[in-house]
C-alpha cells in the first residue's frame, strides 16, 4: 500500500537551517534540491506522525521519492493495531538531528520465579504453558518436515503450516454467519 504525498512547506536547501525532524529531503541524482518540512501541523498531513524505527528490522514502511514528492510504501504485512514505522538511516537521521538509540532489552526482575524456555529465555508461570510454548521452536533432536518460511516454527503435521502462516498474514478466512466476526482457525469460529 502506498501513502502520500508527504505534505509540508517546501524549503530551499540553502534556507533550511533549523532542522525539526519532520522533514524529508527531495533529491535529484545525489544532490538535495529542497526539503519538505512538516513541523507546522496546519501545513502538513498525518504522515508527519509516522515514527522512526529504533532498529532497521522494525520498519514496516519505506519512504521513496516520485516526481519530486515523498511517499511511504508498506513492504511487508502490517497487522491491525501495529504502528507504521520508517527507517531513516543512520546518516540521514543524524543529519536531521534525530538521535537513534538502540532499545535496551528488558531484564526480568530477580524476584520473578517461573519456568524459563531454554531456547529463547521467555518466562512462563506454569510448566504447561512452557510446554505449549516450547512446541513453537524447531526440534533440536530431529528435523521436522514442515517449516515456516517466516519464523522458526516447524511441525511434522502437514496441515499445521498453512494454519500457522495465517498468524503472519493476519488473514481470517472463517466468517461467522451471524455477526461480522472472522477467525483464522475454523475451531475458533
Amino acid at each position: 500500500m502506498v501513502f502520500g504525498p508527504y505534505e509540508g512547506s517546501v524549503v530551499r536547501k540553502n534556507d533550511y537551517t533549523e532542522k525539526s525532524g519532520y522533514a524529508w529531503q527531495v533529491r535529484k541524482e545525489s544532490k538535495t534540491l529542497h526539503y519538505v518540512e512538516a513541523a507546522d501541523e496546519g501545513r502538513s498531513n498525518w504522515m508527519r506522525y509516522v515514527n522512526c524505527a529504533n532498529l532497521e528490522e522494525w520498519q514496516s514502511i519505506v519512504a521513496f521519492q516520485y516526481l519530486g514528492k515523498i511517499y511511504y510504501k508498506t513492504y511487508k504485512p502490517v497487522l491491525p493495531f501495529t504502528e507504521l514505522l520508517v527507517w531513516y538511516g543512520n546518516s540521514y537521521a543524524s543529519e536531521m538531528g534525530i538521535e537513534l538509540k538502540e532499545r535496551k532489552r528488558l531484564q526480568p526482575p530477580k524476584e520473578i520465579t517461573g519456568f524459563s524456555c531454554d531456547v529463547c529465555s521467555s518466562l512462563f508461570s506454569s510448566a504447561e504453558s512452557l510446554l505449549r510454548h516450547r512446541k513453537t521452536h524447531p526440534r533440536t533432536e530431529q528435523k521436522s518436515r514442515h517449516r515456516c518460511p517466516e519464523c522458526p516454527y516447524s511441525t511434522d503435521i502437514a496441515t499445521n503450516p498453512q494454519r500457522h502462516l495465517l498468524t503472519h498474514s493476519g488473514e481470517k478466512p472463517h466468517a461467522c454467519p451471524h455477526c461480522p466476526k472472522r477467525f483464522a482457525q475454523k475451531s475458533d469460529l
